[in-house]
């Protein structure tokens, strides 16, 4: 049994935040690697943009990349930016 089989997330939609760097990255490839459905958010654009280029490839679920500050109260971030993508990913898993 590999340690992905204990952490299958097939079928489950992640928003990781601060994702084109440290520990965020770390996260979104991690959650990537077990099959989940991710959204990478982060401030950096350009860097996330990079960052969701390299891992389009070995991602078992689907990708979607925002740029947004997540402290600025009036900016839809996560669940509620992409709400409609994440409800067809989890209908059709």
């Amino acid at each position: 049994m590999s340690v992905l089989s204990l952490f299958d997330l097939r079928g489950q939609a992640i928003v990781v935040t601060g994702a084109a760097g440290g520990l965020g990255l770390a996260i979104a490839e991690a959650v990537l690697d077990a099959g989940a459905h991710v959204v990478m958010s982060d401030i950096d654009g350009a860097a996330l943009g990079a960052e969701v280029e390299r891992l389009q490839p070995r991602a078992r679920g689907a990708l979607l990349a925002q740029a947004a500050d997540v402290g600025d109260p009036q900016v839809p971030v996560g669940v509620d930016a992409h709400q409609d993508v994440l409800q067809v990913w989890l209908e059709h898993d």
